[in-house]
């Protein structure tokens, strides 16, 4: 008798929204992966990855501006990970309210590198600079698990940004190929059209997003709203299957219906 598989052990992760105003309305940062990665190859995805063990060195702790509570983790890596993966820096010199300026930001473009290969640490590179981690900038957003049935799964939490507006964020051309600034709509639109290769949960959160028209909006509503894990579940009806959230998450969809298995030849 063949027991059943427990659930896999979700992986700790962070994703950054980060959002501006563009002329036609709310616009946010998105990357495309390299074709070849093993996981999400070709998708439009915001950036983000997984926890590192550097993250939780409590040192960080004390080189970071806003609260510390229980997903500190979360937000040190969405800070290190978008750094690493678009080359915003969301930090400041000790004693100073500005962000690192663009020129500033030319001038530390070694330590991306260095950080992302693992030759110097987060907490090298804040202290040989003076920085401090500006995690007060980023706002809740959402907080998905992945299905229980999932052999890869995750516990990420997305956070919103307003994007510094003297610096570039760019794709880095190794593990994401492409970028762009895009209306969550537009998006949207990209990824029924197929145009656009987009995940269900980084599609629901481009949803959830383009309720709002502006970063002032979008800001007011993520600071005010109750953050409810999603786990999504799947559900039967009339010979369907649907991918149903909890309602009260806030997306303007909550029931998706999947699409039939073709038969087996």
């Amino acid at each position: 008798m063949n027991e059943e598989k427990p659930p896999a052990e979700p992986e700790p992760s962070a994703t950054v929204l980060a959002i501006r105003d563009g002329e036609s309305g709310l616009e946010v940062f998105m990357i495309r992966r390299h074709d070849k990665m093993e996981f999400m190859s070709g998708a439009f995805v915001f950036p983000g990855g997984k926890t590192d063990r550097q993250d939780e060195d409590p040192r960080l702790l004390a080189l970071c501006d806003g609260p510390n509570d229980d997903i500190s983790v979360y937000r040190i890596a969405a800070v290190r990970e978008a750094f690493e993966e678009c080359g915003v820096l969301l930090a400041r010199r000790a004693g100073q309210e500005a962000l690192v300026s663009g020129k500033d930001l030319l001038r530390l473009e070694h330590w991306r590198s260095r950080v992302h290969e693992r030759e110097a640490t987060l907490y090298d590179f804040l202290t040989a600079e003076g920085l401090r981690l500006a995690c007060d900038m980023l706002i809740r957003f959402a907080h998905w698990i992945t299905p229980l049935i999932m052999p890869r799964r995750f516990d990420t939490q997305f956070f919103l940004v307003a994007a510094p507006a003297d610096q570039l964020l760019a794709h880095d051309g190794h593990e994401s190929v492409d970028s762009l600034w895009i209306r969550p709509q537009d998006a949207e639109r990209a990824a029924k059209e197929g145009t656009h290769n987009i995940i269900f949960p980084t599609l629901c959160n481009l949803q959830k997003l383009g309720m709002s028209s502006t970063v002032a909006e979008a800001t007011e509503a993520a600071q005010t709203s109750e953050i409810i894990e999603v786990l999504p579940t799947r559900e039967k009806a009339d010979g369907d299957y649907f991918l149903v959230l909890p309602v009260a998450a806030g997306y303007p969809v909550n029931r998706i219906k999947l699409p039939k298995q073709a038969p087996r030849q």
